[in-house]
Formats: C-alpha cells, structure tokens, sequence
C-alpha cells in the first residue's frame, strides 16, 4: 500500500528531472487507435485512450509501473479515472486522480505487457504524452522513463448508433428516422428524444411490442443525455392476439400475449335469457369452446398456448326447464280455476232453477 501512495511521486520526479528521454527498463510500445505523430478523437471533450506499456525488471523483488497522460500544453498530468487493466491489480489511488499504478513480484528476469485503459477529460487540440516509469519502493528505475506522444482532437459532435427491429419506425428530436434497422446519427452533445411506437401491428392478429431499452429505460420516448459516442438498443415483443366470441355472456381473458406464453380465458357456465323468458327463468348453457369447427375445451374454463393469432367461440346451448315449468303451473292453474268456476256457476244456475219452480207450484191464499 505504501509502494502504491508514492508511485505517482515517483513518477512526477521522473518528468520534473529527465531532460532526454532514454528507454531502459520500460518502454510504451503501442497506444491504440494512434499512428506516430497519433491523434485521438474524442467527442465532447472526454473518452478513452488505451495504451500498453512493456516492461523488463531488472532483478529480483518488489516493483511497480506507473503509467499516467502528460498534458504538454498545460505541462500538468491529466486528471481522468481508471477504466480497466491488464493485469487486473492495477488502481489509479484517489489522492492522485491523474496516475494508475500496477504492483508486482519479480522472481526473474523477463518481459511483461500492461495495458491501461483510461477515461480523460480533455480541451479542444491539446497535446499529450503516455508517460511510463519502473519504480522501486522509494525511487523511479534510472533512465526508464519512456514518452510517447499524441494529440487528443476534441470534436463538438457525438455519433449515436440506434438498432431497432425492420418493421419499426425510429424518431430521434421528434424527427422521423424512417423504419427500422441500424441508424448511425451524428448529433451536438447534450440531451436528446428517442422515440418508438410502444407497439407495431404486424397483420391483424400479430404485433410487436415495445419492451425496454438496451440502457434500461422502460420508456418508449424518452431523454438521452449523449456525452460520448453511444450505442442503444430498443427491445421489442412479438404478441399475438387473443379473440373470444360469445353471443350471449361475456368472456374474460381476450387480449395481446406474448408468443410462446399461456393465456387462460372463461366464461359464465350459465346465462340468464333476456325478455318474458329470461323473467321466467329461462338460460343460457354453455355448451364448448370451439376454433373454427374444432372444439378446444368442453369446460367453460381454459388455456392456450399462444403460438399464434386464435380466434375462440362459446357455443350456448338453450335451457327452458323454469319457463316449461311455470308455464305448465299457470296452464293447470287455469284450467283447474275454470274448472271450478264453471262448476260453481253450474250448481249456482240448479238452485235459482229450483227456486223458481217452487214458487210456481205454491197455493194462492185469500186474506178474509
């Protein structure tokens, strides 16, 4: 840990103190994306510069490199952070934002490589060095300092790459893209609408829909702050469509769902009738699920793998029972009443007959 806090010391002596630069003991030999004189190209102002530095220890024990960006221009380290190296053990230690530094055990002469990868924030056409140093616990090797310099051009636009599926449209500020495949757009920094349709019919039982963003936006529109070069995605669904038809109740489970999934779907085992029937009990049983002229379930209930578009129809099947049953009680009713009445009418008719007979065949009586 120790070695680690004065690396970057070290290697701040090495520049302030070496006039010529001698390679020795370690040496930058490649740094991407460069020819000699190199030239970077960052966009807004910040990006990667990645270089290897090869290196030889000169005996046994403890050393370490120190690598770091020289701002000529400024004639000050630039500041940038760590992204990744090789070997892994490399850390760029906080209190010194400018410098990353890799710790070893020599048992052996030999030739190693280390590579640095690191993020830099840079102003427009400065000029930089890759600056490299072995050092030991307390002081740089001598003469193992090694420059190599390169221009970092700053430019004021970033490239923002876009995939999305052939069929789908892509807006980009509210303009459209056209439809659907690799876009590469060359935009000012700062922030940015995408947008994608949240869903893209495909026939009429067959659609796509939008699922998220490669970054992890959820969003179909949405803001894009674009500092660097970007690359995205927008992930989509294929769906397809659930259709139930049913004359009488209605069912539950219709719908978009995505390919491969099950979808269950009901219905009423029973409806009631509408009109006198329905008031007099009469319903609807439910007699089957059928696609087409096959029949998919007899239950009322059921479920689907959705491979593709279905279209499912209830059949129904009438039930009379109540209405037949009420009917027949009001038929007999009637007739039993009219029975009765009749009867009465009769028996009332015989008596008034009999009466009128009597008074007919009564004596006269004289008052004297």
């Amino acid at each position: 840990m120790r070695l680690l806090r004065i690396l970057p010391l070290c290697l701040l002596l090495a520049m302030t103190v070496t006039s010529t630069v001698t390679v020795v003991h370690a040496q930058t030999t490649s740094i991407s994306y460069l020819y000699y004189p190199g030239t970077v190209e960052l966009s807004a102002g910040s990006g990667m510069v990645r270089f290897t530095v090869t290196y030889s220890a000169p005996s046994y024990g403890s050393y370490a490199l120190v690598a770091a960006v020289w701002d000529k221009s400024g004639n000050t380290f630039a500041e940038g952070s760590l992204v990744s190296s090789d070997p892994s053990n490399c850390q760029m230690p906080s209190e010194y934002p400018w410098a990353a530094a890799c710790s070893m055990n020599v048992n052996g002469d030999g030739v190693l490589d280390v590579t640095f990868q690191v993020t830099l924030n840079a102003a427009e056409y400065d000029n930089f060095y890759a600056a490299s140093v072995l050092t030991t616990s307390s002081n740089p090797i001598d003469s193992s300092l090694t420059l190599d310099p390169f221009t970092i051009n700053v430019t004021n636009t970033v490239v923002l790459s876009v995939t999305v599926p052939s069929e789908v449209p892509l807006s980009v500020d509210e303009i459209p893209q056209g439809l659907g495949g690799f876009f590469s757009l060359t935009l000012s920094p700062g922030t940015h609408l995408l947008s994608v349709p949240s869903a893209v019919n495909l026939t009429p039982g067959s659609r796509l829909k939008f699922d998220y963003w490669s970054d992890g936006s959820s969003n179909a529109t949405r803001a894009i702050d674009l500092q660097l070069d970007t690359s995205i995605q927008a992930k989509f669904v294929k769906q397809y469509n659930l259709t139930l038809i049913s004359s009488e109740a209605s069912p539950t489970g219709a719908g978009w769902y995505n390919a491969g999934s099950s979808a269950s779907y009901s219905a009423p085992t029973t409806y009631p009738m509408t009109g006198v029937l329905g008031s007099l009990g009469g319903k609807w049983t439910f007699n089957g699920w059928y696609e087409g002229q096959n029949e998919t379930s007899a239950s009322a209930y059921g479920s689907i793998t959705i491979d593709t578009s279905h279209t499912l129809t209830a059949a129904w099947a009438a039930d009379y029972t109540e209405p037949y049953l009420i009917l027949g009680v009001v038929v007999i009713a009637i007739v039993v009443g009219a029975f009765m009445l009749t009867r009465a009418r009769r028996k009332y008719e015989s008596t008034e007959a009999t009466s009128k007979e009597k008074e007919n065949h009564a004596p006269d009586t004289k008052l004297v």
